[in-house]
């Protein structure tokens, strides 16, 4: 059945140096995908999902004709390739939100649909959780989860993490803000809307909402601290280490605690922006970005901006949001993406992929070291 016939959303993974997760050929530099014919499709998501080609069904997933042509270039660097596990997502329900995780046993895609109108502000969605192990697509995990956010919103604001080789995190405008889920059963972690996620290690996590931290011990989530008692803060991105707790929240605020600390302190010296994402290769080198694209650094003591990730020069000519929605990195390169574009630090050296074509965007990084690299985009044209 051609996907045309149906009518569908398109998600594609775009892998960097990975070589066991049904990846097509790596394509020129600056045309990933362009030359992809033949190639969209080989590890078919009707079948290996276990999901259902009608477009009708609760996120119904079909596999999309071999001729679909991505309309992006992906910088100017070798070594990228497109998945040809697509995943077609049927038109029939509104495509809620895409996110990432990845660890050793592979790449996950959670994928939510809104499948029946709900009461008041929530909506009930089925969010499929599949997982390319290296071999095929695979249905991983289906839960319903209900969707609590502004309906002015086109999309509620959910991400996904996990431990490794243990329990996915999925977090967000969520009627549980935390979910905890694992392949044959999920839990409610933190009954509140969740920001953000950081995992530090086997059994240790944080979590933040608008104005409070979560520290997860291995058995519960339990509150660690409040930020602001007068709520005037919107914190919305967390990363911790062994060393370090920070958050980043609006109106130039951002939140350090040490491990030998009990509280978190506002640091001086922030550039002016309302904070949305986080990232660090330790704790005296974190990376942060603005709701109006700037970036920024902290490194040897101090913050300095570091530039745009959509500059007023931009190759996309539209109007779009700036926002520098998350981060992700390893030891030496950070990505941190918006909606149309993502940037790659790596020292002085950045490199930039732009999705230009009006309906595509990029909704998540996340990768498995600093060779393999996943770049979620959905494609709703």
């Amino acid at each position: 059945m051609e996907a045309n016939s149906v009518g569908c959303r398109f998600v594609l993974l775009v892998v960097l140096g990975a070589t066991a997760l049904g990846c097509g050929r790596s394509h020129e530099p600056g045309n990933v995908g362009g030359s992809s014919r033949g190639t969209v499709g080989g590890h078919g998501a009707t079948s290996d999902a276990g999901a259902s080609s009608d477009a009708g069904d609760a996120g119904g997933y079909t596999t999309p004709v071999s001729s679909w042509d991505p309309p992006f270039a992906l910088a100017r660097d070798p070594g990228w390739m497109m998945s040809e596990g697509v995943l077609c997502v049927g038109r029939a329900r509104t495509l809620e939100y895409v996110a990432l995780w990845a660890d050793e046993r592979g790449v996950f895609v959670a994928i939510s649909q809104q499948w029946k109108a709900g009461v008041g502000r929530d909506k009930r969605v089925a969010t499929r959780f599949l997982l390319n192990d290296g071999q095929r697509w695979q249905l991983w995990r289906e839960e319903l989860t209900p969707v609590s956010h502004d309906r002015r919103q086109i999309r509620p604001n959910v991400g996904l993490t996990g431990f490794e080789n243990g329990p996915l995190i999925l977090f967000g405008e969520l009627a549980c803000g935390l979910l905890m889920v694992q392949p044959e059963r999920s839990d409610c972690g933190i009954n509140e809307r969740v920001n953000d996620v950081a995992v530090i290690g086997p059994s240790e996590a944080y979590a933040v909402t608008d104005n409070a931290v979560y520290q997860f011990d291995g058995s519960a989530w339990q509150r660690l601290d409040v930020l602001d008692q007068r709520s005037k803060v919107q914190a919305r991105a967390i990363w911790a280490s062994s060393e370090l707790v920070a958050v980043a929240a609006n109106d130039q605020q951002i939140y350090f605690k040490p491990a030998s600390a009990r509280k978190f302190e506002l640091q001086g010296g922030v550039p002016a922006g309302d904070y949305l994402s986080l990232w660090g290769h330790n704790a005296r080198d974190i990376w942060a970005g603005t709701s109006g694209g700037q970036i920024v650094r902290y490194s040897q003591g101090k913050w300095t901006p570091e530039g745009w990730i959509d500059p007023p020069s931009t190759d996309c000519q539209m109007e779009y949001k700036r926002d520098v929605l998350g981060m992700w990195g390893t030891r030496d390169v950070v990505y941190a993406y918006s909606e149309r574009r993502v940037l790659r630090l790596s020292g002085r050296e950045q490199k930039v992929a732009s999705f230009c074509r009006r309906g595509t965007r990029s909704t998540d990084v996340k990768g498995r070291g600093s060779e393999e690299v996943f770049i979620a985009i959905v494609d709703n044209a």
